[in-house]
């Protein structure tokens, strides 16, 4: 490792000390309360997401002789959702077709890994000429509403279904799913679709109990009651608006990268379930510095003694900590994480870099009255940029510039809010 990349590492390591572990410190100190309250005695932490979280969580346990086991739960959404097709009707076809932030022929087909030669047949039918391409916004409705129409696309999808079904439920078997009265996951949050997708799972082996989900934060209410109970630590839709605003999720998930790929399904092997990663999307220098973002959380946690937890002051805690390190980052902790890789597609078919170094040009897109015109005049053949962290963006632009920046970025996340807790 030469000297720049490990005086990073080490800058990584003190950062996550400072800051992600005592953030994800409070958190899980809120899951272990809450699930003694409930009396639960087995959570399952969500690939990826819950890699850190259950290592502090079985530290907290162990220190306190809680008697809840800690387990960590391989999967993604693809891996939870693939099994579910085949029973739920149209929602597949709803959830397959979300539009993302770059999306393709290819990357629309992939998230029902269908490819090959049937791919090729669909392209045909539907006069495809290049699966690379990426769709504006009309050009992906329009797609989508061909595509559900194909009905060698509906086959196949249904096909790979099937497929999935048996090693996926022979995986639930194993971790002891169906052995619990309630099945309790812990994740970060966001939708609740992993939450849903495994309930789904659950129904269709019969299984009577109950299902909880414990969150740093949600931005969408449950979609369905049978879904079972969604706890939120840090905000809801309904509660923590102010907390909600000055929060980035993208570089939360960053911040619990785990050290391995995503997890795209699993296979039988001799009997036994196992987890199938994706190629992976790391290089050396990222992998090294998730290992020393984990080091410098878990070394803060191991430090740490558990009182009673008070948590009107757990929340205070992480809001001053996330603020500023979310809202005010140094150019240093940008060029940190812009390091990191991440994707809002289930396949995880692309990357993206939280913070380009290149992305202030696009920072003129972001100011509220141009985001204002652009809404109600719905601009759709134009594919507007987005920035996956503006703040980060904005620590690179002069001094004098960035309050006049914040602030526009600011209002605007204010205005959503309101208007979605509406």
């Amino acid at each position: 490792m030469n000297k720049g990349a490990s005086e990073l590492k080490g800058f990584m390591r003190d950062y996550s000390y400072r800051v992600v572990g005592p953030v994800m410190y409070e958190y899980t100190r809120w899951v272990i309360s809450e699930a003694q309250k409930r009396g639960i005695k087995r959570l399952y932490f969500l690939a990826r997401d819950g890699y850190l979280l259950c290592d502090i969580a079985k530290m907290i346990c162990e220190r306190n002789g809680c008697d809840i086991e800690c387990r960590y739960f391989y999967c993604s959404r693809q891996s939870l959702r693939m099994p579910t097709y085949r029973f739920i009707g149209e929602e597949t076809f709803d959830m397959l077709c979300i539009r993302g932030y770059y999306n393709t022929p290819k990357s629309v087909l992939q998230r029902a890994k269908i490819d090959g030669i049937t791919a090729r047949e669909i392209y045909s039918e539907l006069n495809i000429e290049n699966e690379d391409e990426c769709f504006n916004k009309p050009e992906f409705e329009d797609f989508c509403r061909k595509l559900r129409a194909c009905k060698k696309y509906r086959e196949a999808v249904i096909l790979n279904s099937e497929r999935a079904y048996a090693p996926a439920v022979k995986y639930f078997e194993q971790e002891r799913i169906f052995e619990n009265d309630t099945v309790a996951i812990v994740d970060s949050g966001w939708t609740g679709s992993m939450q849903r997708s495994m309930r789904q799972i659950l129904d269709t082996c019969g299984f009577k109990g109950k299902i909880c989900g414990f969150y740093f934060g949600m931005f969408e209410k449950p979609k369905d009651a049978r879904d079972g109970e969604y706890l939120t630590y840090y905000f809801s839709r309904d509660n923590g608006i102010k907390r909600r605003v000055k929060f980035n999720n993208n570089l939360f998930e960053c911040m619990l990268s785990a050290p391995h790929e995503m997890t795209e399904g699993y296979t039988i092997e001799d009997g036994i379930a196992r987890p199938v990663f994706a190629k992976s999307a790391y290089s050396p220098e990222l992998t090294e510095l998730i290992k020393a973002q984990i080091d410098g959380a878990l070394s803060y946690a191991s430090e740490q003694r558990e009182g009673e937890l008070n948590i009107k002051a757990s929340l205070k805690k992480c809001y001053k900590i996330l603020k500023r390190a979310m809202i005010y980052p140094t150019e240093y902790e940008v060029k940190m994480y812009s390091r990191f890789v991440f994707c809002d597609d289930v396949t995880e078919g692309y990357h993206m870099s939280l913070s380009e170094q290149n992305a202030r040009r696009m920072l003129g897109s972001y100011m509220i009255f141009s985001r204002i015109i652009g809404k109600i005049f719905k601009r759709k053949n134009k594919k507007q940029p987005e920035l996956f962290w503006p703040e980060g963006v904005i620590a690179s632009c002069p001094a004098i510039l960035r309050p006049w920046y914040r602030m526009n970025v600011g209002l605007w996340n204010w205005l959503k809010a309101i208007l979605k807790k509406k």
